[in-house]
């Protein structure tokens, strides 16, 4: 068995990127499974943020009975966890200031609002000039 697990964390090791561990996981694990892997990763990074219990079981959908056990394996290894966890919060705060440059960048294109206002606001224009010609023409 220990030359199965070590075959199988070189495996996850080795991923390239994002999509080549999505595509491994995906065949190897079924939805429950990767769901409950999900929440459980969730519910460790959360505790590591300083969330508490109520507040994760009513986000993640857990019970107090597996956020406790996380909450224990955290105890013994949380350096990794926490490692991991600020980790994707910096990719997920470079992510989103990323977002807003592109935001900002729009906005600057079509006099402070983005597309999807411009867009939006050039549409509801459209159908009040509609309903105003026909309400006249009746």
């Amino acid at each position: 068995m220990s030359l199965f697990l070590d075959d199988f964390w070189t495996a996850v090791a080795s991923f390239e990127n994002k999509r080549e561990a999505k595509k491994f996981f995906n065949q190897f694990l079924t939805h429950t499974e990767r769901r409950m892997f999900a929440k459980r990763f969730q519910v460790a990074m959360m505790l590591v943020l300083g969330y508490e219990y109520k507040e994760i079981k009513s986000r993640v959908r857990v019970t107090e009975g597996t956020i406790a056990r996380i909450s224990n394996w955290l105890k013994e290894e949380e350096e990794e966890i926490t490692n991991i966890a600020q980790r994707i919060i910096r990719l997920k705060e470079k992510k989103m200031s990323k977002y807003e440059e592109t935001r900002q960048s729009v906005k600057g294109k079509t006099g402070g609002r983005t597309i999807l206002e411009e867009s939006a606001s050039e549409i509801v224009s459209l159908i009040r000039q509609k309903n105003k010609e026909k309400s006249l023409s009746e």
